[in-house]
């Protein structure tokens, strides 16, 4: 599933698997009423704690039923910035 995700970057980290180092962020999107705001960890770089972020993505909901980033179809960018 194709998802767009808006929000402000809340923390930034790397987790270390195998003596490698990978980075990610993790996004906060708020919530609009009807749903609850959720914090959704992408892999990657490039965004630091405080932007706010704006990107497209492939997701999925996991059996616990979090939501997943599978895979960033473009460059997280700051909200408001062109291509």
């Amino acid at each position: 599933m194709i998802a767009k995700i808006e929000g402000e970057c809340i923390g930034v980290g790397e987790s270390v698997f195998e003596n490698k180092a990978y980075p990610y962020f993790e996004v906060l999107q708020l919530g609009d009423g009807r749903r609850a705001s959720e914090i959704i960890r992408v892999s990657g770089s490039g965004v630091k704690k405080g932007d706010k972020v704006f990107l497209t993505a492939r997701v999925f909901v996991s059996d616990n039923g979090d939501l997943k980033v599978k895979k960033i179809d473009d460059e997280p960018l700051p909200v408001g910035k062109k291509i």
